[in-house]
Order: structure tokens, then C-alpha cells, then sequence
């Protein structure tokens, strides 16, 4: 085996490895796009879920005012 043959071989062996970190690179920011997108999603749902409760805390609170109400006579 000539030193030329092994230069040769160095040489594809690092652009191999050299190419596989740039593509892994890439992927790993586009995951990390999708994934702030969905921690994103994961806060307006949240906030939603939380105005929801919200407005079950109070429904209920009408509701038993109501109840009595209706116990006292008073429509």
C-alpha cells in the first residue's frame, strides 16, 4: 500500500465525517424550530385552558347562588 493510497483514503474518510456533522447540524436546527413551535402551541393552550377553569369557577359560583335562591323563594 502506497502513501498516496492512504492520503487518498484520509481524505474521503474526513469529507465523509465532515459532511455527516454539517447534515446532522441542519436537522438539529430544524428540530429545534419544530420544537419551539409546539412549546409555543403547548403556552396559547394553556392560556386557554386556564380561561376555560376560569370561567367553570364562576359558572359553578352562579350555580350556587342560584340553588339558593330557589331554597329562599326568591325567583
Amino acid at each position: 500500500m502506497e502513501w498516496t493510497d492512504i492520503i487518498v483514503a484520509v481524505i474521503a474518510a474526513s469529507g465523509g465525517f465532515f459532511g455527516a456533522v454539517i447534515t446532522n447540524n441542519k436537522q438539529l436546527a430544524i428540530v429545534q424550530t419544530k420544537l419551539d413551535g409546539v412549546k409555543e402551541e403547548l403556552a396559547r393552550q394553556g392560556a386557554r385552558i386556564d380561561a376555560h377553569n376560569h370561567l367553570n369557577e364562576r359558572l359553578t359560583a352562579v350555580e350556587v347562588k342560584l340553588r339558593e335562591r330557589e331554597k329562599h323563594g326568591n325567583p
